[in-house]
């Protein structure tokens, strides 16, 4: 998900406070509203025939340089601190999919041929 596009009812997005610009300046601002969100029963959903160009970190930058890397840093932790998101296996995560990749990579770590 990405709040590059992002469409949410005005009410629903009040209710649970919004974007928290506190622990989420720059990253996982919008993980955080749509876990808010599915928190409620206020469930997010993929529209299969949207087509979108989106240049990841484009106006921003790719948090490369040490003051971007230490606050990106911080928001992980922030992510993993309120959500529990290092314990918590994400039930619609298919399990041969490497959760250290955004490419949709194979997680070959515990794979093996049958006998």
């Amino acid at each position: 998900m990405t709040a590059a596009c992002l469409v949410v009812r005005r009410d629903k997005f009040l209710a649970v406070g919004g974007l928290d610009e506190k622990n989420f300046a720059v990253a996982f601002n919008d993980v955080d509203l749509c876990l808010k969100l599915n928190q409620r029963g206020w469930q997010s959903f993929y529209e299969p025939r949207a087509v979108l160009v989106h240049h990841e970190s484009i106006s921003r930058g790719h948090d490369t340089d040490p003051v971007g890397a230490a606050r990106f840093a911080g928001e992980l932790a922030a992510l993993q601190r309120i959500w529990k998101t290092n314990e918590i296996v994400d039930p619609f995560h298919h399990p041969m999919l490497s959760r250290a990749s955004e490419q949709f990579a194979l997680d070959l770590t515990n794979f093996s041929l049958p006998a």
